[in-house]
């Protein structure tokens, strides 16, 4: 496997970038952006959508979840399948999907920020 250089960054400035142009003078560790250039296999696939002439929702493909279940395989040494996993939009859409299945009308929650 190919390995990516995280070394080169990107230049974000006069970018309408928050991170760097609405706080020029801080740097706003709440800002999730990614400070290096993206991988060219991004690229591509970015690209592919950009060039039919318009973005919408798009199905997941069986692939990206192969690809995890190879990750771990490979990585950690742990095997689970793909049926295990679900996709959802975000972490807010996970947590409230755990609540949905886990508790019952009336229960109760704590969360803590960090």
């Amino acid at each position: 496997m190919k390995k990516f250089n995280f070394d080169i960054l990107a230049k974000r400035k006069n970018t309408n970038s928050v991170k760097y142009d609405e706080y020029p003078y801080e740097l706003p560790m709440w800002v999730a952006d990614m400070d290096f250039v993206m991988a060219p296999k991004i690229k591509e696939a970015l690209q592919k959508d950009l060039d039919v002439g318009s973005i919408g929702y798009t199905l997941i493909p069986q692939e990206f979840f192969s690809s995890i279940v190879n990750f771990y395989k490979d990585r950690y040494h742990t095997d689970f399948i793909e049926e295990d996993m679900v996709y959802v939009s975000g972490v807010v859409a996970a947590i409230d999907g755990i609540f949905i299945e886990l508790l019952d009308k009336g229960d109760n929650v704590v969360m803590l920020s960090p």
